[in-house]
C-alpha cells in the first residue's frame, strides 16, 4: 500500500509495497506513483486517476506495474 498527497507524490509506502517493487524506501518517498507503472500504461490512465482523485472519489482500474529491475507484475 502507498499513500500519495495532493501533488501526486508518495508520502507513505508500507513494507510490502517497498519489498514488492524492489526500491529502497528513500527512492519512493516524494516520487510520483508512476515510478512503478509500466511504460505500456497509457497516459490517459494517469489523467483519469488524478482527475478522479482530485474530485474526491476513489479510483480503481487494472494497472500494469514494474519492479525497479523492469520486471512487470
Amino acid at each position: 500500500m502507498s499513500v500519495t498527497d495532493a501533488q501526486s507524490r508518495i508520502r507513505y509506502a508500507n513494507p510490502g509495497f517497498i519489498a514488492g517493487r524492489g526500491f529502497d524506501k528513500s527512492e519512493l518517498i516524494g516520487e510520483p506513483p508512476n515510478i512503478v507503472w509500466h511504460p505500456d500504461m497509457p497516459p490517459e490512465a494517469f489523467a483519469d486517476k488524478w482527475s478522479t482523485r482530485r474530485a474526491g472519489m476513489s479510483w480503481s482500474a487494472p494497472v500494469k506495474n514494474r519492479r525497479k529491475n523492469g520486471v512487470q507484475y
